[in-house]
């Protein structure tokens, strides 16, 4: 329940943050009142974010535990990861610009709040287990 409660609110993160980034690029006084210099997102990270942001609520919704359990793992990696490249370069290959503290910080919570959640399901997961095996055993 908790991962799929985690990957809902991280495909509902990404949505609003691709259509405030559209908007932010229609809208110049919104940038500069909003976010002012630490975030900007080009076109091609806010249609990143909108159809990223799309199929993860798809899978958050619908798919099974296993699913949700990798999806889990490899968004926390890749936002673990895009957090620490956006420390050291400011764009993806020369396709995404990545913009400091913005995205450093928007990553970096979107990777941890996965791994907190995987290691919370984990124990949980193993402790029904054991739970189990000791009821087989009577003790």
């Amino acid at each position: 329940m908790l991962l799929k409660l985690y990957i809902i609110l991280c495909g509902l993160t990404l949505v609003i943050a691709g259509v405030v980034g559209y908007y932010n690029n229609l809208n110049p006084i919104f940038e500069s009142a909003v976010f002012g210099q630490t975030w900007y997102a080009d076109n091609g990270q806010n249609i990143f974010h909108v159809v990223l942001g799309i199929f993860t609520l798809l899978v958050g919704a619908f798919a099974g535990k296993g699913l949700q359990k990798i999806l889990a793992w490899i968004f926390s990696a890749l936002s673990m990861g895009l957090a620490i490249y956006s420390l050291y370069y400011d764009s993806l290959l020369n396709f995404f610009g990545l913009e400091k503290p913005g995205d450093t910080l928007f990553y970096l919570l979107l990777g941890s709040a996965g791994l907190i959640s995987l290691t919370i399901t984990i124990i949980y997961d193993r402790s029904e287990e054991l739970e189990e095996l000791r009821r087989k055993l009577k003790v």
